[in-house]
């Protein structure tokens, strides 16, 4: 798809966004020669280090922390970068309001177990790393202040509104 987008518009290189799991996809392509043809990475609430992090269970699930996914996501820059090189990366997640990125398993059916990711969970080292207090696991991608976040990241500019508004011609 990137590649179809870069032939319609002549452009060198896409701005991607990802929420929750799609922000994997996102790194995945990044990952496995999509780097070139990626400008900005913009992932909300993606769990980056997993759900739960756990060696002793389920080391195959893709929300293990602790399993070969995530670990390979997470080990393709220099040593404490956590990020592919080339695109320039932001995560936005919530201070302690998203179900995924919590420290007790409540949300993920197994209240009282220590899940092993914390609220930051969701951040990259080498990566701009937003937190947007009290917004949840939706709010992190299609919230107005992730909206301005992400505007601001790839445009270094202030949004002209924050306000939806319906446009006359589709375009």
């Amino acid at each position: 798809e990137v590649d179809k987008v870069l032939a319609s518009t002549g452009d060198r290189q896409v701005a991607l966004m990802g929420n929750s799991r799609g922000g994997n996809a996102i790194r995945g392509y990044v990952m496995n020669g999509g780097a070139a043809k990626v400008s900005h990475a913009i992932l909300g609430g993606t769990p980056n280090h997993g759900v739960f992090a756990n060696p002793a269970s389920r080391l195959t699930n893709e929300f293990n922390g602790a399993g070969p996914v995530l670990q390979a996501l997470n080990n393709q820059g220099a040593p404490g970068v956590e990020i592919t090189p080339g695109p320039k990366w932001m995560t936005v997640r919530s201070d302690r309001n998203d179900k995924f990125a919590q420290p007790d398993g409540e949300w993920i059916g197994a209240k009282g177990q220590a899940t092993n990711i914390s609220f930051d969970g969701p951040e990259l080292k080498g990566a701009t790393n937003v937190v947007i207090a009290g917004i949840d696991h939706r709010e992190t991608s299609y919230s107005p202040q992730a909206f301005a976040a992400a505007w601001r990241f790839i445009t270094g500019l202030e949004p002209a509104t924050l306000e939806a508004r319906a446009e006359r011609d589709i375009v």
